[in-house]
């Protein structure tokens, strides 16, 4: 997946997930932690699968595949890990913005 993080927003290359681009755009660093944490259970054979969704967009995943949807038509299929990696350089981004916001 490509994507480009600018301060605090995240843009997803592929047209397609144009939707899911700007929901993430939504979530706070607390919201990017809890799904980071739930892929990270998915990984860590926790559990089998699990999903996020914030309003339009829904992301269901396994540990190898993730699914995207928009009102419950499929949009695309993308590798777990990329989706973690993106969310996770997303995150860190976020908090490396929020560090260079506070005072002196």
């Amino acid at each position: 997946m490509r994507y480009i993080i600018e301060e605090t927003r995240i843009t997803i290359l592929d047209e397609k997930y144009w939707i899911l681009s700007g929901e993430l755009n939504n979530y706070g660093v607390d919201e990017l932690n809890d799904i980071l944490l739930d892929i990270e259970n998915i990984f860590n054979g926790k559990y089998h699968e699990s999903s996020f969704s914030n309003n339009v967009a829904i992301v269901s995943f396994t540990k190898e595949k993730s699914k995207i949807e928009y009102y419950g038509d499929f949009v695309g299929e993308e590798s777990t890990n990329d989706i973690y990696e993106m969310i996770k350089s997303y995150r860190d981004a976020r908090l490396a913005y929020d560090k260079k916001q506070e005072p002196a």
